[in-house]
C-alpha cells in the first residue's frame, strides 16, 4: 500500500495493490482516519506493490504498480491539478527602469501559514515562468516587514527579467516554485519604463533664503 494526497485536497489517501484481482484500489481520505468508497483500476497480472509520484511532471500524483513477472503498470492521474499555495510576493523596485545599469532586481517571498519560507526550494523558483534565481546573488531569510513571519529574499538578473516584461503602468509579475513538495504562486504589480522620458525631474523641498550685507 502507499499513502499520499491523490486528489489534491490536503488529506492523505490510500492506494492498495490487489494481487488476486489484477487491480489497484484507491480510497480517498476524509482527514479523520476514515476513507470513502473503494475505486478499483486495472493493472498487469498479479500486482505486488504500488508507489505514488508525479511521473509525468504535470503537478498531479500518479501510480506505479509492480507486477509479478517483472512488469510495471503506470496509471496517470487525469484529475485536476492541485491549487498552488498562495505566496505573498513583493517585487523590488516597484518602478522598473529597463535602461538601468543595475545587476539585480529583488523578490521577497512570504508563504501563508502553516508553511515556512525555509521550506522554499530556491532552485525551483521562476519569475514570469522563465527567470530563475541568480546563483551569484545573495539569498537570505529574515522578517523584513516585522510581522513575525519569516520571508525569503532572492535576486534575479535584471537583463533576464527585462526580456519578460513590457512597458506599462500596471505590469503583472509572477513567481512560481515548490515548497514542501507542493507548488506555490505569487503575484505583484509594478510600473515598467525605459529611460527617464526626458529631462530628470527636480524635486524642491523646503525654503532657502540668503541675506546679503551691504
Amino acid at each position: 500500500m502507499a499513502i499520499g494526497d491523490l486528489n489534491g485536497d490536503g488529506r492523505p489517501d490510500l492506494a492498495v495493490a490487489n494481487f488476486s484481482s489484477d487491480s489497484v484500489s484507491v480510497l480517498l481520505g476524509y482527514g479523520d482516519g476514515t476513507f470513502g468508497a473503494v475505486t478499483d483500476y486495472g493493472t498487469g497480472r498479479y500486482p505486488l506493490a504500488v508507489a505514488i509520484g508525479d511521473l509525468n511532471v504535470d503537478g498531479r500524483p500518479d501510480l506505479a504498480v509492480t507486477n509479478q513477472g517483472s512488469t510495471v503498470s503506470v496509471l496517470l492521474n487525469r484529475g485536476a491539478p492541485p491549487t498552488p499555495i498562495a505566496m505573498t510576493f513583493t517585487f523590488t523596485p516597484s518602478v522598473l527602469n529597463l535602461a538601468s545599469q543595475g545587476l539585480w532586481v529583488t523578490g521577497l517571498l512570504e508563504p501563508v501559514s502553516p508553511f515556512d519560507a525555509s521550506d522554499i526550494d530556491i532552485a525551483s523558483i521562476r519569475l514570469n515562468g522563465t527567470v530563475s534565481v541568480d546563483p551569484a546573488a545573495p539569498t537570505t531569510l529574515g522578517d523584513r516587514d516585522g510581522n513575525g513571519t519569516l520571508d525569503l529574499m532572492v535576486k534575479f538578473n535584471l537583463v533576464a527579467v527585462a526580456l519578460t516584461v513590457s512597458e506599462g503602468d500596471d505590469v503583472t509579475v509572477t513567481v512560481t516554485g515548490t515548497m514542501d513538495d507542493q507548488s506555490f504562486s505569487g503575484t505583484d504589480h509594478i510600473l515598467v519604463r525605459r529611460g527617464n522620458g526626458g529631462s530628470t525631474p527636480v524635486e524642491l523641498r523646503g525654503e532657502f533664503s540668503q541675506v546679503l550685507d551691504r
